[in-house]
């Protein structure tokens, strides 16, 4: 058969055949992203699978403000962020400026002039 190559997350370790990662920009705030998914069963194991149900999912901000427990993971998944961005950091993958660059907030835009007609 022969070798194939995988890509490996660095956060959290799931892997991917390299040739199909599609290094895709977030289409969402990551603020944003449910991390808790809650899925119904439909029909058990022979039936017709699991359905998301959106709202009863959690971000990061929920997990953050939430239980013990969540506050917990949100603190592990914080950590292992801050470890992959200082080993980055050591390396130079990521340089300083780029760190300072993030830590700016945003600039705000002015307020569109209303044009006369």
């Amino acid at each position: 058969m022969g070798k194939v190559e995988y890509l490996a997350c660095v956060f959290c370790g799931k892997t991917i055949v390299k040739d199909k990662f599609k290094g895709e920009p977030f289409s969402i705030a990551p603020t944003d992203f449910r991390l808790v998914q809650v899925r119904d069963q439909v029909g058990g194991r022979k039936g017709q699978g699991f359905f998301d149900v959106p709202k009863e999912g959690r971000t990061i901000l929920d997990l953050w403000g939430g239980s013990k427990a969540d506050r917990s993971i949100a603190e592990c998944l914080k950590e292992r962020l801050l470890t992959i961005v200082k080993d980055y950091l050591v390396h130079e993958i990521i340089s300083p400026s780029e760190l300072e660059e993030l830590s700016k907030p945003p600039e705000s835009k002015p307020p569109e002039e209303e044009s006369s007609s």
